[in-house]
């Protein structure tokens, strides 16, 4: 009887480690499917922001409303970071609309009044004047 229980605790433990290694594969592939939808929405909803930020200014043809310009100016120019970010990081889940929709955003933000910089460059900027 002795030998019949070490195979059945042997069988035992087996099974419960081939069912923590399932378990971890299972953790680990529903991480990696989160993280690639949420690049992938990350990339949508700034391809969204910017393509109506641009048809915004262009539809827009009354110049004393400065205060609405620049405020798609500047939703133009964080969705244009965004995208170009993502060109940087993920360039698989571009795709063409989304690079056709960058070339066609101004490149003319440095030399808007007020300035508008992105999120790196302010965290540059604090990091340089020591806060």
């Amino acid at each position: 009887m002795e030998p019949a229980s070490r195979n059945y605790v042997k069988v035992v433990v087996g099974v419960v480690l081939a069912l923590i290694c399932v378990s971890l594969a299972a953790v680990v592939g529903y991480l990696h499917g989160k993280a690639r939808a949420e690049r992938l929405a990350d990339v949508q909803v700034a391809n969204d922001d910017a393509f109506y930020s641009l048809f915004a200014l262009q539809a827009m043809r009354d110049p004393t409303n400065q205060q609405l310009r620049t405020l798609f100016q500047a939703s133009l120019d964080g969705a244009a970071i965004k995208l170009s970010e993502a060109c940087l990081r993920d360039p698989e889940l571009i795709g063409t609309t989304n690079y056709n929709l960058l070339v066609r955003c101004p490149n003319d933000a440095a030399n808007r009044s007020p300035p508008i910089r992105s999120e790196t460059n302010r965290a540059s900027a604090a990091a340089g004047s020591g806060r």
